[in-house]
């Protein structure tokens, strides 16, 4: 492995520094969060949204449930060839039904996306804004994510694993050219150690620096407990959801405090995130002198 300080890559995407890095930082991710040798994980350039558009164009699923990220992983399935989307081996050598979710509506701060599919049918889900604050369901065979949420590093890639049964079926069966949105071309490249297309490599080094001291439980407790700091100072009635995002109610908050706080509108009102780190005792301190009962 490496050290914590050390400058990790001198040349470029196809040297060997590079290529160690690579599969040292999937082994890395796999062992920070106790996720076994079951799991191949792949980086692709670009965004969460990147990471599912790869997975819905190699993959046929069905996708469930309800809420604003459901309906965006919806359209970008209609946009999809249909042809590229391979159906999911059963142990007989038929097909079986992959079914998707978004685990953690965002938006509404809602994680019923996480159970939504039943134990005996295997899943792919978005899990941007709930990894690792949730648990990797058993049942999920695929699933997505991101290193500038919750792993609080830089932006510039996605982030998808699958399971080792579900990668060598994909690699051998997805032979399309090297495509941006070709998970079978990321598998084949994997192998190699690196990837089919130009890395954002200080983005993917950024991870690696976090990871390296990264805590789950301790980000889990401080989740936990900002979130009962901000309940007891937020009325139940001015708030929604549960979860590592908190979501005010549209309206609930001055302006003012909107405005000196930088949040981000949500389509259901302010949010906040509650693993980022930053004077949060000041943002409790100012949400307990709001007047709740003068908002609108």
């Amino acid at each position: 492995m490496f050290g914590p300080t050390e400058h990790l890559i001198y040349g470029h995407h196809r040297s060997t520094d590079f290529i160690k890095f690579l599969r040292d930082l999937e082994r890395l991710f796999l062992e920070t969060f106790d996720l076994g040798d079951d799991w191949v994980v792949v980086f692709v350039p670009g965004s969460g949204t990147t990471a599912n558009e790869i997975v819905l164009t190699s993959l046929d699923c069905q996708i469930m449930g309800e809420g604003i990220f459901t309906d965006r992983l919806r359209d970008l399935q209609r946009i999809m060839p249909i042809w590229t989307m391979l159906p999911l081996p059963d142990d007989s050598g038929g097909k079986r039904q992959l079914y998707g979710a978004v685990g953690y509506e965002t938006a509404a701060s809602n994680p019923t996306g996480m159970s939504l599919i039943g134990k005996g049918s295997s899943c792919f889900l978005d899990l941007v804004s709930a990894f690792p604050y949730y648990n990797v369901p058993d049942n999920c065979a695929v699933w997505t994510t991101v290193p500038c949420k919750q792993l609080g590093s830089k932006p510039g890639f996605g982030i998808v694993v699958m399971r080792k049964w579900l990668a060598d079926y994909i690699e051998e069966k997805d032979d399309r050219p090297d495509s941006v949105l070709c998970l079978g071309s990321y598998l084949r490249w994997r192998r190699r150690g690196m990837l089919p297309h130009t890395p954002p490599i200080f983005a993917l080094e950024s991870l690696r620096n976090n990871l390296l001291g990264f805590s789950l439980h301790a980000m889990r407790m401080r989740t936990d407990h900002r979130r009962i700091e901000l309940e007891t100072v937020v009325p139940e009635e001015h708030r929604i959801g549960e979860g590592p995002v908190f979501t005010f109610r549209e309206d609930s908050l001055p302006a003012l405090l909107l405005r000196k706080w930088r949040l981000y509108i949500g389509a259901l009102g302010p949010q906040a995130y509650l693993h980022h780190h930053g004077p949060w005792s000041d943002f409790v301190v100012d949400l307990a002198c709001v007047d709740w009962g003068g908002v609108s």
